[in-house]
């Protein structure tokens, strides 16, 4: 689970007591600045802070409680744009409704789609084209996907462990890419057209850029658009 931002800045202080915390932090703050770089808080060098715990549930709670309801029809399927899941669920009162979207469904990245609509975890229609997934595979993830999530609350001692190591990480990692984002808000500084548009596979120190420097440079994604016909 990811904790909160205000979670991660109210424990940061208690963090930096921690010697090995705090003497990373001294060392990240002389390099920073000795590559022409600006000031930056402890919470906008964290980031997002994961906390060990049970996986995050497949659904949100009200996506959930619609999922497990037998009264309605629940279509799993393979979107369009394959994801880490492979598979999502709509819900519908109606078997017309939950047909017609079915229907409606195309193949997708993959060369696979369709899906399959369950009535109460029990088949009712289906309309597939698989390569890699089975047909077993869908009622395996809408019973996943509507397992009741467990309950869990870190301990404070877990949640500070986790932001030490997350600030860590991300000390080392900036004070290895300093002298390189320096070096690139130079190069930047110096090109009259701002903010630069960026296209292709960006380097690590060239994100950072754009997250400290958006009116230098931002990132337009791996492919240049086509000019307008």
């Amino acid at each position: 689970m990811f904790l909160k931002e205000d979670r991660v800045e109210a424990l940061l202080p208690q963090v930096l007591k921690n010697p090995r915390a705090s003497k990373a932090h001294q060392a990240f703050l002389e390099t920073w600045e000795a590559c022409g770089l600006p000031p930056q808080t402890l919470s906008q060098v964290v980031g997002g802070v994961y906390c060990d715990g049970p996986p995050e549930p497949l659904l949100e709670e009200p996506e959930r409680q619609r999922a497990t309801d037998p009264s309605l029809w629940q279509l799993v399927y393979i979107p369009p744009v394959f994801d880490a899941t492979g598979m999502e669920i709509m819900c519908f009162d109606s078997l017309e409704e939950a047909q017609t979207k079915l229907n409606s469904l195309k193949l997708g990245e993959i060369d696979e789609g369709g899906g399959i609509i369950f009535k109460n975890k029990e088949p009712v229609a289906e309309k597939l084209v698989l390569k890699y997934m089975e047909k077993e595979d869908f009622l395996g993830f809408l019973e996943e996907a509507t397992k009741t999530p467990e309950k869990f609350e870190p301990t404070e001692t877990d949640e500070i462990k986790a932001i030490e190591e997350s600030l860590l990480d991300r000390l080392n990692e900036l004070s290895k890419l300093a002298p390189d984002i320096g070096k690139l808000k130079v190069e930047y500084e110096a090109i009259e057209e701002k903010p630069k548009i960026v296209y292709g596979k960006p380097s690590m120190s060239l994100v950072e850029l754009s997250r400290l420097f958006p009116d230098l440079v931002t990132l337009g994604g791996c492919a240049k658009p086509k000019p307008a016909p």
